[in-house]
């Protein structure tokens, strides 16, 4: 069984934007350091018990009783080193987007179920993600199914920027991020010969999710996203946010809050209901 990761899909975490995600150094994502460890938050190993475990579109979860947050813990099949799950289906690498990162392949199933429709999104949209997020990604799509997806540890990641540039920054808070990855979308609709009436809850769910992000990203790569198309785009993610499909939240925060390293990529806090822009002064810290 693959160990238990601190990365969460599903639960009714808010963008974490609206919490405490105000630092130079690191943006968080989906809440993913407020529990070192399961057994911290129960004293007891519950996790650990298979019994305790409900299968969700292809991952194995197990839900902390005293937060009501699901944690991945492995793939739908038992053993380590990966997850052993089987799909029901023969894939294809059919999908192409610019600037994906080398390892990349855009599989994608002969046809789409409910076992294997998050993890093809997860990895059709790994192109649009922060290479953070990506190295997350791959290591939860080898848990899926190690048959499939490559062994993290044997992939030649990029290094990690260590700054975050200006036209980064843009394009990943900007309109046209949002327009290429629902364009991928309907890429992956039409390679699974699925109508989009048919595509799930789910799709439709990360589908409204870059609507929104469409309509209130940044119109350019010369002006970027606005203090007023930010507070705007946060309120109208988080009301949808708590209708997300168990599983899919943890997939709509790696689009709507891209982790980097080196910064936010929207260093913003919020104190007595008032957003407050910009990154603090660290000759303060």
């Amino acid at each position: 069984m693959a160990k238990l990761t601190d990365w969460t899909f599903g639960g009714s975490s808010k963008l974490p934007t609206i919490s405490n995600t105000f630092s130079t150094k690191k943006s968080s994502s989906i809440e993913n350091t407020n529990l070192a460890s399961p057994i911290s938050a129960t004293g007891s190993e519950d996790w650990k018990n298979p019994s305790n475990y409900t299968n969700v579109g292809g991952w194995k979860y197990w839900t902390n009783p005293q937060t009501g947050k699901s944690w991945i813990v492995g793939g739908s099949g038992e053993g380590g080193g990966g997850g052993n799950n089987t799909p029901n289906a023969a894939w294809s690498n059919n999908l192409t987007a610019p600037n994906a990162p080398d390892w990349w392949k855009g599989l994608t199933p002969s046809k789409l179920d409910e076992e294997n429709t998050l993890p093809t999104m997860l990895n059709a949209l790994v192109p649009y993600l922060s290479p953070e997020d990506q190295r997350t990604v791959a290591s939860k799509l080898y848990l899926y199914d190690s048959k499939t997806f490559p062994d993290p540890e044997k992939i030649k990641f990029g290094e990690v920027p260590t700054t975050l540039s200006t036209d980064t920054q843009r394009y990943f808070t900007s309109s046209q991020r949002a327009k290429d990855a629902l364009s991928m979308l309907d890429k992956l609709a039409s390679a699974t010969n699925t109508k989009q009436e048919e595509m799930g809850t789910g799709y439709k769910f990360v589908r409204n999710i870059l609507d929104i992000m469409s309509e209130f990203g940044g119109l350019s790569n010369t002006e970027g996203q606005t203090r007023s198309q930010y507070v705007q785009q946060t309120a109208a993610l988080n009301a949808l946010l708590e209708s997300a499909p168990t599983g899919y939240e943890g997939l709509a925060q790696l689009l709507a809050s891209p982790n980097f390293s080196a910064k936010a990529v929207t260093p913003v806090s919020k104190s007595n209901g008032q957003y407050i822009f910009g990154e603090a002064n660290s000759t303060f810290y």
